[in-house]
């Protein structure tokens, strides 16, 4: 490892490479993806390669796919060998990488945790497990009648260079992608898989092949997933397609290349989790995935990482704080340089500046005049008001009554953990304040919706972006918000795609579902299979709620 700096880190939340990365001149699918989900980890596997890790998800989908298109050379056998295509499938990647010199090994003999030696049994048999029990009537219901497999196509959407390999395509007009993952549980997942298959499908249209049905097919499940083919779905997916495309190329064409980093639950499988000062690990599992990642904390080959100094976001917290006490909110003002050294004597609190600063804070200098001036008629400014009492009290009890602060309630406790997701989500779109607000309107809303006024009584000022704290923190105190904003942020950090707004709109929305879900059992209409009234899912009714 070499000491030379590949990316620098921004205070904007953004990574500039040292050696610019050009754009491709043709866009895949998955490049696509990458670069949507985050951009400087797109960057980060362009600059440092990706290691192969024990039983890989990249490595066993190679040969998994490699077995079913060397089984459709017999497709009227439904139950092929696969423990055999397993192990043939490496020895005809092995050759193609021998023959041609490009990429990698399909069967690296990496060390494994146990300190052995990975064969190609190994990679063989953890690619059996995951289609052992496949059967190839399971994509069609019949038996397959190929016209091609692993067939590379191209061609253009608005201008936008595209390639693809497709896995399968029928006889009869249906393209099938092969799955070795799991199905997803979550809507961004499974609208980008189904995004792929409508950009084949507009690819061989413009190649003049007709396409009547495309699939995802999960071996390993024995499962699929139809895409939408309708012209609305097209041209959603054409509309995201060329957004990233524009994005992408607009960022890498820049004078200076900046990369936004968009911190989601992706972050500990990120070969820069250790370094970027925006990853979210949270939890052991997220720790060990981040510990097993190539570069290491302090790694000199990355500038201004969390382990320097840079802008730990105090002041916006600050100002977050301020603003639901009522304070005008305040954007982060950039960091500026140390006051000169006071002179040599003076008392720098005694300075008018000096006493003001400690007038805000509350600190009253007992030696000052307190002989008040005559009035002058003239109106005097306004200063910033004090901030609030704090008395930490019990978890339980309030943590704002109007004029005192509880730090240790449960309420407090989720403002932080708001405003930490704030300055995590407002990357680019907008300020962390805005976020903040939009979050909790998010979680509020999804709340009434589900459950009424009962479990989210009206809050004075939301809607307009002002809340007043004293309702504002009651609610937040409640186990409603606690488990509403935990749906939420588990939502929010399983959807890499769009500005925050569309994935909070798109979380508060699916949250409003899952305590739909969660209320059901206890509707009787709904127990004897009775569609629910409208006003029943809550104890209370919710009017014009729905996020």
């Amino acid at each position: 490892m070499t000491d030379v700096t590949l990316l620098s880190f921004n205070p904007d939340g953004t990574a500039t490479p040292t050696a610019r990365i050009d754009p491709p001149a043709r866009f895949s699918h998955s490049t696509l993806t990458a670069w949507t989900q985050c951009p400087a980890r797109w960057a980060a596997d362009r600059l440092i390669g990706r290691e192969p890790a024990d039983a890989d998800p990249l490595i066993l989908g190679t040969i998994v796919h490699r077995a079913i298109q060397k089984a459709m050379d017999e497709p009227g056998v439904a139950a092929p060998d696969w423990r055999a295509l397993t192990a043939d499938a490496i020895t005809l990647l092995r050759a193609e990488h021998d023959h041609d010199g490009r990429g990698k090994d399909p069967a690296p003999p990496i060390t494994l945790q146990d300190g052995t030696r990975a064969t190609d049994a190994y990679w063989a048999h953890l690619a059996w497990r995951k289609i052992r029990d496949f059967r190839l009537t399971d994509a069609l219901g019949r038996t397959p009648r190929p016209a091609a497999t692993e067939q590379h196509v191209e061609g253009e959407w608005d201008g936008i260079r595209l390639h693809g390999y497709v896995d399968y395509r029928d006889e009869a007009g249906i393209l099938i992608d092969w799955k070795t993952g799991r199905i997803p549980a979550f809507a961004d997942a499974a609208r980008t898989h189904a995004d792929q298959l409508r950009l084949y499908t507009h690819l061989y249209a413009t190649m003049g092949v007709p396409v009547h049905a495309a699939r995802d097919v999960y071996v390993e499940q024995r499962d699929l997933r139809a895409a939408d083919l309708s012209a609305e779905a097209m041209d959603a997916t054409r509309a995201r397609i060329v957004a990233a495309a524009t994005d992408m190329t607009a960022a890498l064409d820049a004078h200076t290349q900046r990369l936004r980093l968009h911190p989601s639950a992706l972050c500990p499988w990120c070969p820069l989790a250790n370094v970027c000062p925006a990853a979210r690990i949270d939890g052991a599992k997220a720790r060990r995935a981040a510990a097993a990642q190539p570069v290491a904390a302090h790694d000199p080959r990355f500038v201004r990482t969390h382990a320097h100094a840079t802008n730990d976001g105090k002041e916006t917290r600050m100002d977050l704080s301020a603003f639901l006490m009522g304070e005008a909110a305040a954007t982060s003002a950039p960091t500026r340089p140390d006051p000169p050294a006071p002179a040599a004597g003076t008392d720098p609190w005694a300075t008018p500046a000096g006493r003001e600063a400690l007038a805000q804070w509350g600190i009253v200098d007992d030696t000052a005049d307190t002989t008040p001036e005559p009035r002058t008629g003239k109106v005097p400014e306004p200063h910033p008001a004090a901030p609030p009492r704090m008395a930490e009290g019990k978890p339980w009890e309030a943590t704002w009554d109007g004029t005192t602060l509880n730090p240790a309630g449960y309420g407090w406790s989720r403002w932080v953990d708001i405003t930490l997701d704030a300055m995590t989500l407002a990357c680019d779109d907008t300020d962390a304040c805005t976020t903040a607000t939009l979050i909790v309107q998010a979680a509020w809303a999804a709340a009434r919706t589900a459950l009424g006024e009962g479990g989210a009584p009206d809050i004075p000022g939301l809607a307009e972006g002002r809340p007043m704290a004293e309702p504002l923190f009651a609610w937040l105190d409640t186990t409603v918000a606690r488990d509403t904003l935990r749906i939420l942020r588990t939502l929010l950090d399983h959807d890499t795609q769009g500005t925050a707004c569309e994935r909070i709109g798109r979380a508060a929305r699916r949250a409003a579902d899952i305590w739909g879900a969660m209320l059901a059992p206890l509707d009787p209409d709904a127990m004897m299979g009775v569609p629910a009234r409208p006003g029943r899912t809550g104890t209370g009714t919710a009017k014009n709620t729905r996020p």
